[in-house]
């Protein structure tokens, strides 16, 4: 079964950063966690990188590792209502990525204020961070399985 239309999106913000062996050493190179949208370890170390209490960073992480499925419904809902649909239409890339980025943003907001962290601006910097180690962790696991 081919993938989802929606993750060239996922891979299309994936770009080449210098992989922090100390950062990436627990995190493991399982499919569940390349593919999801908000990994459950990654989430909850950044998080704890930018000084969320543990507790609360764990209670945010769960909660957004189950929602997988939602997100994907999420984006393709907001896509369809467009004419032509991003995700059908190769020239509508950038818009697919927009609808992608927006959907990833206002989840993770929700979920940040219903765990009351005051978050603010603060969503946009812990999404690029999420992406960035999420990037890390791709490279690495690309080079340990080349290396194998």
């Amino acid at each position: 079964i081919p993938p989802s239309p929606m993750w060239f999106c996922v891979f299309s913000l994936i770009s080449s950063f210098s992989v922090e062996a100390e950062e990436m050493k627990e995190m493991q190179c399982t499919k569940e966690e390349l593919l999801s949208f908000f990994p459950k370890q990654i989430v909850q170390n950044v998080l704890l990188q930018f000084q969320i209490p543990a507790a609360k960073a764990s209670e945010v992480a769960d909660e957004l590792a189950t929602k997988n499925q939602e997100l994907i419904q999420m984006v393709e809902q907001k896509a369809a209502v467009l004419d032509p649909n991003p995700f059908k239409d190769p020239t509508q890339r950038e818009k697919a990525i927009q609808i992608y980025q927006e959907v990833l943003h206002d989840v993770l907001a929700q979920v940040l204020q219903s765990h009351e962290i005051a978050a603010g601006e603060r969503v946009d910097v812990y999404l690029q961070e999420i992406r960035k180690v999420k990037s890390q962790l791709f490279v690495q696991c690309i080079r340990s399985q080349q290396s194998s």
